[in-house]
């Protein structure tokens, strides 16, 4: 979700989205879980959603003053990311 207009152009995002929601399958989820949330964070990526579907869980990581991602296990989630959004 990129909703800062300065940061888009013709061809997209320009630099870091604020927030991403990766939902997980078996066949890629080592790949999200590792070399996406290093990616992401390096990126700084405000808010980094992590949906698992077959353990219906949602991860939610914030990035922090050390541009380091909290993460945390949520039942519901809510975000200024965007407009406030609340996901039950």
């Amino acid at each position: 979700m990129c909703d800062d207009l300065s940061k888009i152009d013709e061809r997209g995002c320009l630099g870091a989205p604020d927030w991403i929601i990766e939902i997980l399958s078996r066949h890629t989820s080592a790949k999200d879980l590792h070399e996406k949330f290093e990616l992401y964070e390096e990126a700084g990526v405000k808010e980094y959603w992590v949906v698992h579907p077959q353990e219906q869980t949602l991860l939610v990581y914030t990035i922090d003053e050390a541009r380091k991602y909290k993460g945390i296990l949520k039942p519901s989630v809510r975000t200024d990311q965007v407009s406030p959004f609340t996901l039950p």
